[in-house]
């Protein structure tokens, strides 16, 4: 069984490595851009296809450096200084997105990435917009009603009998 993994999910890497390869003779803008979202692709399909929480974290990471990558490229990151890092904290955010819509870990799941995906984006952010002092209050406004809608959306899901007493 496992051997019939490894061969769909190398055969899914080769796949995509030559369609970017291919891409990039007909597209001189892009460059390496291509190859790194082409592999985060191959990962990420073969997370959905073996669940396999393993192969979502390079596959969500590559997609992400190959946006950001690719933003700059093609210069359509427009005031962003630093979109190769904006990129990466925002691969890191869609491992944790993916892993809390698709496998629904309880509310102590896999929350690492939130870490580096929230330094990564603040200080893009921060490259781009001048100081941290200047994307604070933004980060800080849009984190509390990014948590407020989470608070509402888990609270509207549970019934009265959920109710259970913290320790």
């Amino acid at each position: 069984m496992h051997e019939k993994r490894g061969s769909l999910t190398g055969g899914l890497v080769l796949i995509a490595l030559g369609l970017a390869f291919l891409a990039m003779q007909f597209f001189e803008q892009v460059g390496g851009s291509v190859v790194l979202l082409s592999l985060g692709a191959a990962f990420l399909t073969a997370h959905f296809i073996y669940r396999a929480y393993g192969l979502l974290i390079p596959g969500c990471i590559l997609l992400g450096l190959g946006a950001g990558l690719l933003a700059e490229e093609t210069s359509i990151a427009g005031a962003l200084s630093e979109p190769v890092v904006i990129g990466l904290g925002a691969g890191f955010l869609l491992i944790w997105i993916i892993d809390r819509v698709f496998t629904r870990r309880g509310p102590r799941g896999s929350w690492w990435p939130l870490i580096p995906g929230s330094i990564l984006l603040l200080v893009g952010l921060a490259e781009s917009f001048g100081n941290v002092e200047d994307v604070f209050p933004f980060i800080l406004g849009a984190g509390l009603v990014v948590l407020g809608v989470f608070v509402i959306v888990r609270g509207a899901g549970k019934s009265p009998d959920d109710e259970t007493p913290l320790p």
